[in-house]
C-alpha cells in the first residue's frame, strides 16, 4: 500500500491556466470510442452497432449500421472498438472488435471507400472469433502498435474473480493481449517474433489481465488500464519489448495485493508486471473509484499539460492526469474539481480520444462528447 499512499500526497493543483470541457457533440447513442481521420472529421463508434461520421460543426451522418449482427444487451457487450490502419486514408482498412448475437468476440476487417466512407470497397472479412462465457469483461480494445501489428485486448470472460482462471490459462484467448499481422490482402498471420506461449493460441502476446478497458500506445510503451474486482483499479505501463510474454498477475493479484476474496489470491507470479499506479474503492479519497477508464497522452496546445496521460473512472465522475512511464507516475492532477463542462454533465466516461492536433476529448455513455479547452 505504500506506493498508493505516496500517490495521494502527489495530487497537484491545476496550473494557473483555467481549463474547462467544451461540449462539442451530443445525442449520440451510447458512444464508446472515437477516431480522428483528418480534415476535422471523426468516426464515432456507438455500442449498439453504428459508426457515425462527424466534424462537430453540424455535419453528421451514419456510415455503417451493423446493429443486426451486434449483441449489445449487456452493458459490456456490443460494438466495442475500432482501429484504423496506418494507411487508412488510402487503403480504407479498419478493424472492429465486437460481440456477435451468439455472445462471441469477433475481429473483423472492413474496407471503406476513402473517398466516400458510407460505401465499402470490398466485403467485410471475419478474422477471428471465440466464445465469451459471460456478458461482462469483454475488454474490447484493439489498435495498431508502433511495429505495425494489430494488438487486441481481451477480458477474462466475466463473472467475478475469473472462476475458470482463464487469464492464466494459455489455452484460452481470455484475459490476454493478442498480436497479429494483418498486412496481407486477406486473413492474418501470427508474427514470427510472438513469444509462442501456447501451441494452440499463437496469437497470445501477454496474459494475466482482468478487463483491460482502453489501452494506449505512448511511444513504444503500452499503457493498460485494467478494471479491478472489489478492491483496486490499476494502470500498467510496459515497453513493447517487456510486453512480449508478460504476465500481469490476475487472478492472483488485484493491484499490488493478493486478490482479497473467494480464495483466489496468491503470491505474485515470478517476473510478473507490477502496476505503476493503483487506486482503491474508497470513495472519500481524491484518487479513488470503482471502474477505471483508460485514456490518452496529451500533446495539444496547452503547454502545462503536454506529456500528461489522462484517465478517468466510469462509475465515479473523476478525471485525472499524470506523467507516467514504466517506473513511475508523477505530478498527478485531479481535474474534476476545477475543469467543468460548459454544458451538460461529464459522467459514465467510456473513452478518451485525440484529434490530429493532439487535443483531448472525453466520451460519455449518455451521448455527449467534450473537448478540453483553456480559457
Amino acid at each position: 500500500m505504500k506506493p498508493l499512499l505516496i500517490l495521494f500526497f502527489l495530487l497537484a493543483p491545476l496550473s494557473a491556466q483555467s481549463l474547462y470541457w467544451q461540449r462539442v457533440g451530443s445525442d449520440f447513442t451510447f458512444p464508446v470510442e472515437m477516431k480522428a481521420i483528418g480534415g476535422g472529421q471523426f468516426i464515432v463508434l456507438e455500442k449498439p452497432g453504428r459508426l457515425i461520421l462527424t466534424d462537430f460543426n453540424g455535419n453528421r451522418g451514419e456510415i455503417l449500421d451493423w446493429q443486426n449482427q451486434v449483441q449489445s444487451r449487456g452493458n459490456e457487450q456490443g460494438f466495442l472498438s475500432i482501429a484504423l490502419a496506418p494507411d487508412f486514408s488510402s487503403s480504407g482498412r479498419a478493424y472492429f472488435n465486437l460481440i456477435n448475437k451468439k455472445g462471441f468476440t469477433e475481429i473483423w476487417r472492413y474496407t471503406f471507400n476513402p473517398q466516400k466512407l458510407s460505401e465499402a470497397r470490398k466485403p467485410a472479412e471475419l478474422l477471428l472469433s471465440f466464445k465469451q462465457p459471460y456478458r461482462n469483461h469483454n475488454g474490447g480494445w484493439l489498435d495498431f502498435g508502433p511495429d505495425g501489428m494489430l494488438y487486441i485486448a481481451v477480458g477474462d470472460g466475466g463473472a467475478a474473480n475469473d472462476p475458470k482462471n482463464y487469464a492464466q490459462n494459455l489455452d484460452s484467448y481470455l484475459g490476454k493481449i493478442l498480436r497479429i499481422d494483418v498486412s496481407g490482402n486477406t486473413g492474418y498471420t501470427t508474427p514470427k517474433d510472438n513469444p509462442n506461449l501456447s501451441p494452440s493460441k499463437p496469437e497470445i502476446y501477454a496474459y494475466g489481465l482482468r478487463n483491460p478497458w482502453r489501452c494506449y500506445w505512448q511511444g513504444d510503451q503500452l499503457i493498460i488500464a485494467d478494471v479491478g474486482q472489489s478492491a483496486h483499479e490499476e494502470i500498467n505501463v510496459v515497453s513493447k519489448a517487456k510486453l512480449r510474454g508478460a504476465n500481469f498477475g490476475w487472478r492472483l493479484r488485484e493491484g499490488l495485493i493478493a486478490t482479497p476474496k473467494h480464495k483466489v489470491g496468491g503470491e505474485r507470479p515470478s517476473n510478473s508486471i507490477q502496476p505503476v499506479l493503483t487506486y482503491p474503492h474508497q470513495l472519500q479519497e481524491p484518487l479513488s473509484g470503482i471502474s477505471i477508464t483508460g485514456g490518452v497522452t496529451y500533446s495539444g496546445s496547452i503547454a502545462s499539460l503536454k506529456g500528461y496521460y489522462f484517465f478517468a473512472d466510469y462509475g465515479v465522475p473523476k478525471v485525472w492526469a499524470t506523467k507516467i512511464n514504466e517506473t513511475s507516475s508523477q505530478g498527478l492532477k485531479h481535474l474534476s474539481p476545477e475543469a467543468k463542462p460548459d454544458a451538460g454533465l461529464i459522467n459514465n466516461i467510456t473513452s478518451f480520444a485525440k484529434d490530429t492536433a493532439g487535443e483531448i476529448y472525453i466520451i460519455c455513455q449518455h451521448g455527449d462528447i467534450f473537448k478540453l479547452r483553456s480559457k
